[in-house]
């Protein structure tokens, strides 16, 4: 007889009793904890916005909060110098646009440990 069933039944259901006079009561007391358990609390992050990066179809960088265009190693300076640690990044791609360079921007958001949001211009 499982745990479950002996908690729920009583001296008379089962014939071959070991229950020595405790009442469904008392050992669903027994079976209950009277002090709170102690369990780790996780950290929690503040989420971040992403940040976004533009790959346009004639092969050029550009991020949402600046005007200028940037090469492969001027985006990856310039990220580097702007994300955080575990932000968001969040890759526009003109549908034209070459895939060795999304492939490029996926690559550098890794080895930074950086989250990766794929977007598309249709």
């Amino acid at each position: 007889m499982s745990l479950v069933a002996f908690a729920f039944a009583s001296c008379q259901d089962c014939p071959d009793c070991t229950c020595n006079g405790v009442t469904k009561e008392e050992l669903y007391e027994s079976m209950t904890y009277s002090e709170p358990l102690d369990l780790p609390v996780p950290e929690y992050i503040e989420p971040t916005d992403p940040l976004d990066v533009f790959i346009t179809e004639d092969g050029q960088y550009s991020v949402s909060d600046s005007y200028d265009s940037y090469d492969l190693d001027g985006i990856k300076t310039w990220l580097t110098d702007h994300l955080e640690e575990g932000q968001a990044l969040a890759i526009n791609a003109d549908k034209n646009a070459r895939y060795e360079l999304v492939f490029d921007i996926i690559a550098f958001a890794k080895e930074g440990s950086y989250k990766i949001v794929l977007k598309s211009k249709t």
